[in-house]
């Protein structure tokens, strides 16, 4: 599975309702914008909340999902007053799986 480790900073400029919210918050809203009818994308923040530079993984299906993701990220992140800093490539990424709870028990 291809994935992608993204860096988000603030854009400059910003009104003071965006200013005042945590980064990561608007990066993880405009992640799941962009994923939004895709099959096989996951992600998961690895930083704390309030990092001034959150990093999130994202894993893709297969790399039309990856191409399909990154058309539409720039778009989403802009709306939200974010902007990407850095981008690594992570080969055969993988997601811990949520554990299964038996509805029964």
């Amino acid at each position: 599975m291809p994935g992608l480790i993204y860096t988000f900073e603030r854009r400059e400029a910003l009104g003071s309702a965006a200013a005042e919210r945590r980064i990561s918050t608007d990066a993880i809203i405009a992640i799941a914008m962009a994923a939004k009818g895709q099959r096989g994308i996951s992600f998961e923040e690895l930083t704390e909340a309030g990092n001034p530079a959150p990093m999130v993984a994202v894993v893709f299906l297969d790399n039309e999902s990856m191409h399909t993701f990154n058309g539409r990220i720039e778009g989403a992140l802009g709306q939200h007053g974010v902007k990407i800093r850095k981008v690594q490539i992570t080969e055969g990424l993988q997601m811990p799986k949520p554990p299964v709870v038996d509805a029964e028990a």
